[in-house]
């Protein structure tokens, strides 16, 4: 014999157990949820947790690009406008090398051309072999306004080089 259904007499009335009666654990195949979730203080929406996780973006520059100059050229940007106000994790990586053992190659991150982030000098042990960089940081931005994060590269003598270089962004909390 299947067993029986526990329906209310009419929609949306009844509850099963109350703030004070708690049930300890339920375990269920699917779930369908017409309003918020809640936890007794915090409300979320289906709609929200799925805004939520996709709260992301990504870019990237796969060439190799060289450069003479001691000013900072770009190499890729992400432009981001997050869904929500809260933190960031800000994830980024790239790989360098110059043809010059007496110079370096230098990266940054910057956010909205004006804030470093990050700034990576490095020294070529081997003028032939390619060295990866990376970093993570966290950054709180609020949503709805316009971010770029730049990925930039320079030289402190003769050719310095970038290639693979990308950034990305994720929702981190809640």
């Amino acid at each position: 014999m299947a067993t029986r259904n526990i329906v209310p007499r009419a929609n949306e009335e009844g509850n099963i157990g109350t703030s004070l009666k708690n049930w300890l654990k339920g375990w269920f195949k699917d779930l369908f949820v017409s309003g918020n979730l809640t936890d007794g203080s915090n409300d979320v929406t289906i709609a929200n947790l799925a805004a939520i996780a996709a709260d992301d973006g990504y870019a990237e520059s796969e060439g190799q690009s060289n450069t003479t100059s001691g000013s900072y050229q770009q190499k890729t940007r992400l432009s981001f406008t997050p869904a929500y106000t809260g933190d960031y994790l800000l994830m980024w990586s790239a790989e360098i090398t110059g043809d010059s053992l007496v110079s370096s190659t230098l990266v940054r991150l910057q956010q909205d051309d004006t804030t470093d982030l990050a700034e990576v000098r490095h020294e070529p042990k081997d003028s032939s072999d390619w060295y990866a960089v990376s970093g993570i940081k966290k950054v709180s931005l609020t949503a709805s306004q316009a971010y770029t994060f730049d990925l930039d590269y320079a030289t402190t003598g003769n050719t310095g080089s970038i290639r693979r270089a990308r950034v990305a962004i994720r929702k981190i909390g809640t």
